[in-house]
């Protein structure tokens, strides 16, 4: 893991737009939560476009196992490109 400052930079990172879509970001989640990581670790983001389906509690809910760093943010609905920028 590099270092930028005093923040820990891991070397992969793993971004995820959705949008009511709860049932299948449960299983990507589930399978990058039960990856085997590579050395250093790596950070999974999520960013919920405006969902209605229970998305945010389920996100806040979550706990992500050692070596990964997990984030979350959510959005009022803007299409997907947005949550990528």
């Amino acid at each position: 893991m590099s270092f930028q400052g005093e923040k820990q930079v891991p070397p992969i990172a793993v971004v995820v737009t959705t949008r009511n879509r709860r049932e299948t970001l449960c299983r990507t989640l589930e399978k990058l939560f039960a990856s085997t990581q590579p050395p250093g670790g790596f950070e999974v983001a999520v960013v919920d476009d405006g969902s209605d389906d229970g998305t945010a509690e389920f996100l806040d809910s979550l706990n992500s196992p050692p070596g990964i760093i997990f984030r979350t943010e959510s959005y009022p609905p803007t299409g997907g490109a947005h949550g990528l920028n």
